[in-house]
């Protein structure tokens, strides 16, 4: 199945990443086409081009918006994939999260030319999922959540809310989630890695974050598969985690929350 393209506009730069078709013989890097912005934006595009074959995205490249001239590459020969096939950028800066049989690293590089600033190998194989805000990066590794510092990767905080792989985001300033099937729901600081509350597990329903608004956290409950009846969605209270409201929607659902 074709991936999704994932497009993040910030203040510095646009991040695109892509998937690749099929293999190619050419031993270019792939040229950006269709319409430029108006300013020189940086673009980002995560690939496993010229390696086509090869398993997930292994190589990062960096294009001048005002032109589409390549800037820089990174690393300059296929290298471990790119976990999530996603980079972040903040305050100038490139960040990414690589996985191999060797391990998991975590490595920041310069936005003008693709140089190393820092590197940090983490501990466990098997990265769930991470992300990042303007000072942090925060790992999930199966299910233990590893805060580093986006100045030099300096661990701040290290917490295990799961014993099982992890989906982790941003909820709103300064608080994020973490989720696993058929567990509970667990909202924490960001500064320390505290518990702010946990949502227990709702029998066998795998619990996801849809969105958070005007201090609401709007949960789907999905069952596995076996048990669609049991499907529900909640409403909670981003400040405590109890319920506001519940609907049993009994069938596979989709959430448009505005």
């Amino acid at each position: 199945m074709p991936k999704r393209p994932f497009l993040a506009l910030t203040l510095l730069g646009l991040a695109l990443l892509s998937g690749c078709a099929g293999g190619t013989s050419s031993t270019t890097a792939p040229t950006p086409t269709g319409p430029r912005p108006p300013v020189p934006l940086g673009v980002y595009l995560s690939t496993n081009f010229p390696q086509a074959t090869a398993p997930g995205y292994d190589t990062l490249y960096a294009f001048n918006a005002s032109d589409g001239s390549q800037r820089w590459q990174f690393p300059r020969s296929g290298g471990a994939a790119i976990v999530d096939e996603q980079a972040w950028v903040a305050n100038g800066n490139v960040f990414l999260v690589t996985e191999d049989s060797a391990g998991a690293q975590v490595t920041s590089l310069k936005g003008s030319d693709g140089s190393v600033r820092w590197q940090k190998s983490l501990q466990h194989n098997g990265v769930d999922t991470w992300f990042m805000d303007q000072n942090s990066l925060y790992v999930s590794l199966q299910g233990t959540v590893d805060a580093l510092s986006a100045s030099d990767g300096s661990s701040r905080w290290q917490q295990q809310f799961s014993t099982e792989p992890s989906r982790i985001g941003a909820a709103s300033d300064g608080v994020a989630f973490s989720q696993s099937s058929g567990k509970a729901l667990v909202f924490f600081h960001t500064s320390d890695g505290s518990v702010l509350w946990r949502f227990p597990p709702q029998g066998t329903l795998d619990l996801r974050v849809e969105r958070v608004i005007n201090n609401v956290v709007y949960v789907s409950g999905m069952d596995d598969g076996k048990h669609p009846e049991l499907d529900t969605f909640y409403a909670l209270n981003a400040a405590d985690g109890s319920v506001r409201w519940k609907y049993a929607v009994g069938g596979h659902f989709e959430v448009l929350v505005g």
